[in-house]
């Protein structure tokens, strides 16, 4: 009998240590990841947009601290939206608090409802993963009241913490339930949840790919004390910028008529001019101020967004080489 005891006492620690790292391994635990992880950086941008990580800069790059900008009192709703790109834009935002709000009642219904015919173990554990992933959404659904309610600057930061937990989220439904409508030997992991799945995945869909892909761009201005005219290249839609569909009325102007003069063709963007391009060079080249960088190195530091973006981009083009070959090979064999 004590020997039985002495059996008993050490299964249990064990499945207690299976469940948890199952648990964690588990891949609908990824989507909580990345609100976790958004939620550090988020944090980590409030501090260093206080007063003292606004010191702290100065202190380190030798410049003039600056008084950090806290949001202004706006009594009007107009003005408010108006501030967050226009009625256009912010209809966008509630889409996307909408369906966030859709995709937290969805979890928790399945949380609810959810009932397993296996052993309570594994029935522990679905409810455990649907509670992370109404964690996740309940997450983003803040954020998404947030980018709202808050300023428009806040508001940049905070839409794209957003799209990218969601995307996380949508590309953990895709590898196992849509994934695997592709094979003949795999099935959907979740397809005891029915169509409330399907639904769950369109609704990510619409708000993690939907709505970022055509939802305008908002202007805003290099120099905010003297504004100018925003170009379609600056407030055009992604999917347009994607595929150059803010190009077709000028293509189509010059298709119709015999000559296109230059006064016809789109005004410059701000950042082109040379008083701001002019601003953002000197102050890293300037010989004068005893600046002695190369000029190669000046102009990879003052584009390296747009260097890091073509990298990229160009890394994504090599590896995406070896998608034909690759499923060519796993389909013959």
């Amino acid at each position: 009998m004590a020997r039985q005891r002495q059996v008993v006492s050490h299964k249990v620690p064990l499945d207690s240590a299976n469940l948890c790292n199952s648990f964690w391994s588990n891949s609908l635990i990824f989507p909580l990841y990345a609100a976790t992880a958004s939620l550090m950086v988020i944090f980590l941008g409030v501090l260093w947009a206080s007063s003292y990580g606004l010191r702290w800069h100065a202190f380190w790059f030798k410049t003039t601290p600056n008084e950090p900008e806290y949001a202004s009192e706006t009594h009007s709703v107009a003005a408010h939206v108006e501030k967050h790109g226009g009625r256009t834009i912010f209809a966008f935002k509630i889409a996307r608090l909408a369906g966030c709000l859709t995709l937290l009642s969805l979890s928790l219904f399945s949380l609810v409802v959810d009932k397993d015919d296996g052993e309570e173990t594994e029935a522990l554990q679905a409810s455990a993963h649907q509670a992370a992933m109404c964690v996740t959404y309940f997450y983003a659904l803040f954020l998404a009241i947030l980018s709202i309610t808050g300023t428009w600057k806040w508001s940049r930061v905070i839409i794209k913490h957003v799209n990218t937990v969601l995307l996380c989220a949508l590309g953990v439904y895709f590898y196992r339930d849509v994934f695997p409508l592709a094979t003949f030997a795999r099935t959907p992991m979740d397809f005891a949840e029915g169509r409330l799945l399907w639904a769950k995945i369109i609704n990510l869909f619409a708000v993690a790919v939907v709505i970022p892909l055509f939802v305008p761009c908002q202007y805003i201005p290099v120099d905010p004390k003297n504004p100018m005219r925003s170009t379609p290249e600056q407030t055009a839609l992604i999917i347009s910028m994607v595929f150059y569909f803010c190009l077709d009325p000028l293509i189509f102007l010059a298709y119709r008529i015999p000559h296109l003069n230059f006064d016809r063709l789109p005004p410059l963007a701000d950042y082109g001019y040379t008083e701001n391009l002019k601003a953002d060079v000197f102050p890293h080249s300037d010989v004068f101020a005893g600046k002695k960088c190369h000029v190669f190195f000046v102009f990879v530091w003052v584009y390296r967004w747009t260097v890091l973006g073509m990298t990229v981009m160009l890394i994504i083009v090599a590896l995406s080489a070896f998608i034909s070959p690759i499923g060519s090979n796993r389909l013959l064999r």
